[in-house]
């Protein structure tokens, strides 16, 4: 009977009387991607994927940070002219919206740069890495793009 061993790539068994069994050698892994936008899945076709313009990127990191009523109140600043804010913008007042941060760290450091962007702490909880307070609406945006901002929702009072 003969012996099992390894030729090209391929593992060969010693046969039971028929000949040998060949069992392949599993393909490597894909090599990672080097883009860093994301892709998306073009609805022309399943095998298509595009790359994010860098202001689609923006738009997507906004939206997986930002609550869409904030959303919304960015859009309108884009195109002020299209009337007043919606009911759903309750948590602005006098140009200031009123928002609950979730953090990803709490820092002296992390609040000193949410204070140079105009932030006002209502409420610091010493135990969660959340701050309420007020922002002008013209630096929501703004707050998106800080590292270390994990999600931002309206603060509806009573």
């Amino acid at each position: 009977m003969g012996r099992g061993g390894n030729v090209g790539g391929t593992t060969v068994s010693p046969g039971a009387g028929t000949g040998n069994i060949v069992s392949p050698t599993p393909a490597p892994p894909p090599k990672p991607s080097t883009n860093k936008g994301i892709a998306m899945m073009d609805g022309s076709d399943a095998d298509t994927v595009r790359v994010l313009s860098p202001e689609e990127q923006k738009r997507a990191d906004m939206q997986t940070k930002l609550h869409p009523s904030i959303l919304k109140v960015i859009d309108w600043l884009k195109a002020p002219k299209a009337g007043a804010l919606s009911d759903e913008a309750k948590f602005v007042r006098d140009g200031k919206a009123e928002i609950q941060i979730f953090l990803t760290e709490k820092s002296d450091v992390t609040m000193a740069e949410l204070k140079k962007l105009g932030f006002e702490v209502v409420l610091d909880p010493k135990t969660a890495k959340m701050v309420i307070g007020r922002l002008p609406i013209d630096k929501l945006a703004a707050l998106a793009e800080l590292k270390f901002v994990r999600y931002v929702s309206p603060q509806m009072s009573n």
